[in-house]
């Protein structure tokens, strides 16, 4: 599959019931990129919590866009 010619739209529920498991197991973990974050091990399974949960905040943001953009076309038209 090419990745270029599928769906751009993306699904923040599906991805948040992909991560959540994972971050439940992690417990608790500082903001990716945070100095605390830099100073964990790579393989850290908090570290990598930090980042899944980045991942979800960032996708509820493109899901929250794409609704604005379908919301305006539909408003437009």
């Amino acid at each position: 599959m090419t990745y270029e010619s599928a769906s751009q739209q993306v699904s923040w529920s599906d991805v948040h019931a992909f991560v959540l498991p994972k971050l439940k197991k992690a417990g608790d973990w500082p903001m990716a990129g945070s100095p605390e974050w830099c100073l964990l091990d790579d393989h850290h399974p908090v570290k990598w919590a930090a980042v899944l949960d980045a991942g979800q905040h960032w996708i509820l943001r493109v899901e929250g866009w794409q609704t604005a953009d379908c919301d305006a076309s539909a408003a437009i038209s």
